[in-house]
């Protein structure tokens, strides 16, 4: 009975979390209902060139950045965190679909990544060369 339960826990953890990553929640502001933000090809193709997956935790962004050699851009975090909340490494905005950014440098190229704030996990949303 007990490796019933734990092989159906199991099951509902791999789903639930397959799910997270698949549905990065947007809210709808009028009835409180929520929408799965749509994600192009194109984002997915740019998260992957760097090893990462769209809708994946940003800690999990983050170990994979670090593993290949990626670093906080601390000096950009520092220009931009005047008017805005710095959370760690993140810097993260307000209200009902929130999100939060950061930028890795390797070298001379550097990375930013855009992330759910209201979302359990804080997870990617975009990563590009070209911060908006």
């Amino acid at each position: 009975m007990l490796e019933r339960f734990a092989l159906l826990l199991s099951m509902f953890l791999f789903i639930s979390t397959a799910h997270a990553e698949d549905c990065i929640r947007v809210s709808n502001a009028r009835d409180d209902s929520f929408y799965c933000m749509k994600i192009s090809q194109a984002q997915k193709r740019a998260a992957a060139s760097y090893g990462l997956r769209v809708g994946e935790p940003y800690e999990r962004a983050k170990a994979v950045l670090r593993k290949d050699g990626w670093v906080v851009d601390e000096a950009w975090l520092k220009g931009q965190s005047r008017n805005a909340q710095l959370d760690d490494d993140l810097i993260c905005g307000s209200g009902w679909n929130a999100v939060c950014s950061t930028a890795y440098k390797r070298g001379h190229t550097t990375i930013y990544l855009v992330l759910s704030k209201t979302n359990v996990g804080t997870p990617l949303v975009s990563v590009g060369t070209n911060f908006l």
